[in-house]
């Protein structure tokens, strides 16, 4: 093993990509999260944050609770619960797996106030806040009241994919060979929307490239904005649009054909990723229009487009506009299948949703489950696969599994993990060797459930993480073969001889596949899957940017090329799924912070949309552009496919030779795609 990979143990980036969250050191300190506050007398605070973290700076999500008591130097000042100020409290516990806690103030005098939450054994977290104003005259204090009922549901963001509209021409074709019929172009129904004037939009003409402040925040744009698709598919691209005023953006789509704006405010990095990178200002989250208001600003320099066309669209040539740019759609006679080609897998913790978005960790799961329901929509969206977003792991009943438990709150497993499901689930969670797991009447149950649903077909059981003891892991593989020959098993760990034959998945990092001194005849673990980590960018510590090592990465402060070349990467190397770690691992403090194991957005690749914050009147997921990236890679992989079949030959063997030289020109995928697009449509 390289010096690398034991600095990977060490600060605990274990891909536990099913069901348990990475591994920390011991916690070691406490860190508020959230902004100093300035609020008035008597008036309750938004909520503040603190995070446990171990002595590198990660969040420390272990398996013990952490009890943490307030103080403060102003006799007037109090720590509450729940957001109305009426539960006082004087201390609050981390719970097991989790590392932040949620709190409220409110202070009857002026003057700035020393906050100190302080835990046994690490370093107390210090913030002082502003309190101004008039103190406010004395009152009756309030008794305690109970803890508040939680919130009845969750609305999720509308999802960027289109449902289809019915129609009576609307045939896909069957294969992708088949010659489109001649068509027209196709004049659009009138727009219910009109433009108020002055809306001037120009189109990237450097497809889902973002604007990056190596190149000062410029893109080149056209006054012209010309796309091919085929039915099923997103592009996205970035359009820059000049206002007048906060108004809504004139659209006058056809039928079938549906455009998703965003707005793209920055997030701010203070230590760059990779050796030379820049820190400051950076384009990633995308904030649904339609969800906060429905306007375009003066201040929105940018904002991002999805267009997708369903399947109901016949082909041929649509002409419509966004603003005043004029968009020349051109549909193929293809259909991208609902499924992905190749799978790409990225956990999504659920029990981290709840306090991302300011909800109490012990919130029903009537308000939970919608919730997580709408981060998986999110995530198959974009053609990933989402993994760990269970609420409860399913128990035996009888002879099979109870899939349906929370069944009444839209909270089962069937429900948020097989229901709509792009690719075979993870049954089963990862634990360390050492530590109790699945048995084998589990596993027996697990086998008659697989044999009967067909929801569970290929379903993989994620047996351990990164193993050191390999013979363990070999007993543990074994137990799985006996007792559910149906599951598939997975590991993440590179063949070895002890382990051929029990394992179906193995599943190495990009740096290991066929190099020097690591396993190299793959003939002998035909079912092999690839994952990132923090190894691509060269540090998993924080604070010491190194060299890029070459391999696929998901930061944010990096070109999106690297997202789209994160599934292609891996379908090149002939592996049968891409992995990453996490989606949600700094969620709580995504807007604010993301930089973890060396890399700013490392695990992490969505924003919390906080019912009442930055324009949102309900709780949902925000996508990032790194995810919009790993779609288009996604669909490049169906193109592939789809020429294989039709016997053509494609670029990509010679845009991608290995996981160090692949190409990192977006315009050569793009060439790719509509290269066999055109051959396929003709």
């Amino acid at each position: 093993m390289t010096k690398t990979a034991t600095l990977v143990s060490l600060v605990g980036f274990a891909l536990f990509a099913c069901e348990a969250p990475a591994l920390a050191d011991p916690p070691s300190q406490l860190r508020f999260t959230t902004a100093v506050k300035t609020l008035a007398p008597g008036t309750c605070s938004s909520v503040a944050t603190v995070e446990r973290l171990d002595k590198w700076n990660n969040p420390a999500a272990v398996s013990y609770p952490s009890s943490l008591t307030f103080s403060s130097d102003s006799p007037g000042l109090k720590f509450y619960s729940n957001s109305s100020c009426t539960t006082a409290i004087t201390s609050l516990t981390i719970g097991t797996w989790y590392y932040v806690g949620n709190f409220y103030v409110k202070s009857t005098t002026s003057g700035p106030v020393t906050l100190t939450v302080a835990s046994s054994g690490m370093t107390s977290a210090k913030q002082t806040e502003t309190i101004t104003g008039t103190t406010p005259s004395p009152s009756p204090t309030p008794s305690p009241s109970p803890k508040p009922s939680p919130s009845p549901s969750v609305t999720p963001s509308p999802s960027p994919s289109v449902k289809p509209s019915p129609s009576p021409s609307a045939t896909p074709s069957p294969s992708p060979s088949v010659k489109p019929s001649p068509s027209p172009t196709i004049t659009p129904s009138p727009s219910p929307t009109t433009p108020t004037g002055g809306q001037k939009v120009l189109a990237s003409s450097e497809g889902i490239e973002k604007p990056t402040p190596e190149r000062g925040f410029k893109l080149n744009m056209n006054s012209q904005l010309n796309l091919s698709l085929s039915r099923n598919e997103t592009t996205g691209t970035v359009l820059g649009v000049t206002v007048p005023s906060c108004q809504a953006l004139a659209v006058n789509a056809p039928a079938g054909v549906t455009v998703s704006l965003y707005r793209m405010p920055q997030v701010t990095t203070s230590t760059a990723t990779f050796r030379g990178g820049i820190t400051g200002p950076h384009y990633d989250p995308l904030i649904p229009v339609a969800a906060t208001g429905g306007t375009v600003c003066a201040a929105d320099k940018f904002v991002w487009a999805d267009i997708s066309v369903s399947s109901s669209v016949a082909p041929g040539l649509y002409d419509f506009t966004i603003g005043d740019l004029p968009v020349s759609l051109t549909v193929w006679n293809l259909t991208i299948p609902a499924k992905s080609a190749m799978p790409v897998y990225i956990q999504v913790e659920a029990y981290k949703l709840l306090s991302a978005h300011g909800l109490s960790s012990s919130s029903n799961v009537s308000v939970e489950a919608p919730l997580v329901q709408a981060y998986a929509d999110a995530m198959r969206a974009h053609r990933i696969e989402p993994i760990e977003h269970r609420i409860v792991d399913p128990a035996a009943s009888g002879s099979t599994m109870n899939l349906d438990n929370f069944s009444a709150y839209g909270g089962s497993f069937r429900e948020l993990v097989m229901n709509g499901a792009t690719a075979p689930v993870c049954a089963i969670a990862p634990t360390n060797i050492s530590s109790g797991w699945s048995s084998a009447a589990t596993l027996q149950a697990w086998e008659n459930s697989i044999k009967a649903e067909a929801g569970l077909k290929d379903a993989w059981a994620y047996i351990t993480d990164e193993p050191s003891d390999i013979a363990g892991t070999a007993t543990r593989a074994q137990l799985v073969k006996t007792n559910a020959p149906s599951m598939k098993v997975m590991v993440t760990h590179e063949p070895t001889a002890a382990l051929i034959g029990k394992i179906d998945h193995f599943t190495p990092v990009f740096e290991y596949f066929k190099v020097s001194g690591h396993w190299s005849d793959y003939s002998q673990a035909p079912g092999y899957w690839l994952y990132g980590s923090c190894m691509s960018h060269g540090n998993c510590g924080n604070g010491n940017p190194a060299n890029l090592t070459g391999t696929p990465d998901l930061m944010l402060d990096e070109s999106d090329v690297y997202g789209r070349a994160f599934p292609l990467v891996a379908y090149s190397l002939g592996a049968g799924a891409a992995l990453y770690y996490d989606a949600t691992y700094s969620l709580g403090s995504a807007w604010t912070n993301q930089y973890y194991f060396g890399g700013n957005g490392d695990g992490n690749l969505l924003y919390p949309g906080v019912s009442g914050q930055r324009g949102f009147t309900s709780n949902q997921p925000v996508s990032s552009i790194r995810m919009k990236a790993i779609r288009q890679g996604q669909y490049d992989i169906e193109y592939v496919k789809m020429a294989k079949a039709a016997g053509l030959s494609t670029a990509l063997s010679t845009l991608v030779p290995d996981q160090f030289k692949w190409s990192r020109n977006n315009s050569d995928y793009q060439a790719m795609h509509d290269s066999i697009g055109n051959s396929l449509s003709h």
